[in-house]
């Protein structure tokens, strides 16, 4: 038996890059990284409250039953966050050099790549939230363990002709791994599961 959120910790490896790119950056990229990407996260919140309801919804179906909600609910949450992320990568370029100062200005990009890379890793926790439900907490780990074997090499070979904005395009190619990964699993468990009822 595995107990609830057993994986939580690994859950998490992919989603900043900080540990694994720490190397990577000269001091003043790192610092344009984590201004872009304080910025960026705040995607991270609708998916997140959408998530526990996904969550509770799918503990009170029997085993690898209740697909139709899961989709339902999968299908609002990609087009707030797409929403959302067209507006706050619009804001992103207009406000972050009047609130961090002109000296980020260069983080304007990649924030906005980032927030492309927020967008599949909400929906990737809404997912897992979901399949948490069902008794099966280690498909997240698993599918963020794929998106970090990903973001290691991607970064390694993006980071120095792009220096962070290469940090940031490894982000959003291994959160697209991981979502990719999390459908895979979430369509094999429940019954009548399609792909066309998710989009």
């Amino acid at each position: 038996m595995v107990a609830p959120g057993a994986g939580e910790g690994l859950a998490g490896l992919p989603q900043n890059g900080f540990a694994v790119h720490r190397g990577l950056l000269a001091d003043r990229d790192l610092g344009l990284y984590a201004v872009a990407f304080s910025a960026a996260s705040l995607l991270a919140d609708a998916p997140r409250s959408m998530g526990m309801v996904s969550l509770t919804i799918a503990a009170q179906e029997r085993p690898c039953e209740g697909f139709a909600r899961v989709a339902q609910i999968f299908r609002a949450a990609t087009i707030v966050s797409l929403g959302m992320g067209v507006a706050l990568a619009a804001a992103i370029y207009l406000l972050l050099p009047l609130l961090y100062g002109w000296e980020f200005a260069d983080a304007r990009v990649i924030g906005i790549i980032l927030a492309g890379g927020f967008v599949p890793l909400g929906l990737t926790a809404l997912l897992g939230q979901s399949m948490r439900g069902q008794g099966r907490p280690l498909a997240g780990m698993y599918s963020r363990l794929m998106g970090l074997a990903v973001m290691v090499p991607v970064a390694f070979v993006l980071s120095e002709p792009l220096r962070a904005a290469g940090v940031a395009w490894a982000f959003l190619a291994a959160q697209m791994v991981t979502m990719c990964c999390m459908l895979f699993l979430t369509l094999r468990h429940y019954h009548s599961a399609s792909l066309k009822a998710m989009v």
